[in-house]
């Protein structure tokens, strides 16, 4: 399932690689219905994130202290740069592969993810899944497709433990609403904590509703399609870490009687 910054990346190539915000906001709101959707925000946590994993930016953003690449108001794409525009180390070459390969990795277990029957995906799979995101005590309760309790399970924060109640969206392409979160909340269970986990993705308005604090309401979690594929990357859910050889670089001894 495409992330907001997926899309937000398909409108620019449509419309010429850069746009003002105002413009993004416009056709993304077609997209994805709802207000307050972050445009700026987005693409810089995008850029964060990809730095963070070893890829390349993708997008030129304004920055909030004046810096960044691009002019105030305006997104655009980074250029892509073809091995004929820069000549390469082997480093360079070898790092970009790694990156590949990578990057082919989380399309791998996005399209497993995707095909996984609604009933694997909301015991099996979702039974796995939060014991690597480090939940404790999980029960998988009766699945059924029309949403509802799909398990319980238990985390800490401190010496303080709470319960959590789950409930599973195997949805391939439509997005997850605010009315799900509030059904969430609903539910009777003396849960504070309520999690809904999609292998899709959460409108602006189930990211907003999820957000009110609300006394008297259980909080709501929201995991989805990017998250589940970024855990099962980090707690080697679905992949294995490959160990390859270390590479050396020649480097002339020093001739100097100081060293």
């Amino acid at each position: 399932m495409p992330s907001r910054a997926d899309r937000i990346e398909d409108i620019l190539l449509e419309r010429g690689g850069r746009l003002q915000v105002n413009q993004i906001l416009t056709d993304l709101a077609l997209i994805e219905g709802g207000s307050n959707i972050a445009v700026s925000a987005t693409v810089r946590q995008d850029n964060q994130e990809r730095v963070k994993r070893g890829q390349a930016k993708r997008f030129r953003v304004f920055e909030r202290d004046g810096g960044g690449d691009e002019e105030h108001g305006y997104v655009s794409l980074v250029p892509q740069v073809t091995s004929l525009e820069v000549s390469q180390t082997d480093e360079e070459k070898i790092a970009n592969q790694v990156v590949a390969a990578n990057s082919q990795v989380r399309e791998d277990l996005r399209k497993y993810i995707k095909e996984l029957t609604w009933q694997d995906f909301e015991s099996i799979f979702l039974s796995q899944l939060l014991k690597a995101l480090g939940f404790q005590d999980i029960t998988i309760t009766q699945p059924t497709k029309d949403g509802g309790q799909d398990a319980l399970c238990t985390y800490r924060m401190g010496i303080v433990s709470h319960e959590a109640i789950v409930s599973a969206k195997h949805w391939s392409r439509q997005t997850v609403g605010p009315d799900e979160v509030r059904l969430m909340r609903g539910i009777v269970s003396d849960a504070d904590t309520g999690i809904i986990v999609t292998s899709s993705d959460f409108s602006s308005g189930a990211v907003s509703e999820a957000e009110k604090r609300m006394p008297g309401h259980r909080t709501v979690i929201l995991i989805n399609g990017d998250l589940i594929v970024e855990t099962c990357i980090k707690e080697g859910l679905g992949v294995q870490e490959v160990e390859l050889p270390k590479l050396f670089r020649f480097k002339a001894p020093s001739m100097s009687d100081n060293e």
